[in-house]
């Protein structure tokens, strides 16, 4: 009976001891990772690259119509009116709200009778909360809005009496 105790001592030791060995060595990594100077203001950018930046992102704003698809579309426009927050809100308004109504068109789209439809609302649910999470830190009612417009249905019938 001795012997079992001891071999299952000696590897309860050897096991605390790896696993202690490998926390410091994380611990030391994690630690040497250099870390980016604090700064309360972003770099000053170049005018110049400035300008080809914001013509960039208005090129792709126009070409984000070309999309067949409307969740990448619905997904185009809203990084592209995030970008642009900064220089052009009422732009980026514009971009939201394109993006919202085009949400909003998927969900009454929806067939309830398709087998599949969970899947697609399980997509529209995930479009919606992406643009809402990009909505939100720019406008909050806009965000707000947004979350009551696209409200999912579980079926098509009405959800009160009838």
């Amino acid at each position: 009976m001795l012997r079992p105790s001891a071999l299952l001592l000696t590897l309860i030791v050897f096991l605390g001891f790896s696993i202690g060995q490998a926390q410091i060595t994380q611990g030391q990594f994690i630690t040497d990772v250099p870390r980016p100077p604090e700064s309360s203001q972003p770099p000053k950018l170049n005018p110049e690259t400035e300008k080809k930046a914001l013509d960039l992102v208005e090129t792709l704003s126009e070409q984000v119509l070309n999309l067949h698809a409307s969740a990448n579309r619905i997904r185009a426009e809203s990084e592209v009116a995030d970008l642009l927050w900064v220089r052009d809100e009422k732009r980026a308004r514009t971009l939201f709200t394109a993006a919202l109504t085009q949400l909003t068109n998927q969900i009454s789209d929806l067939d309830y009778s398709d087998p599949d439809v969970y899947q697609e609302m399980q997509r529209i649910t995930f479009s919606r909360q992406e643009l809402v999470m990009r909505i939100a830190p720019h406008d909050a009612d806009l965000a707000i809005s947004a979350l009551q417009q696209t409200r999912l249905q579980t079926d098509n019938r009405p959800r009160y009496g009838g």
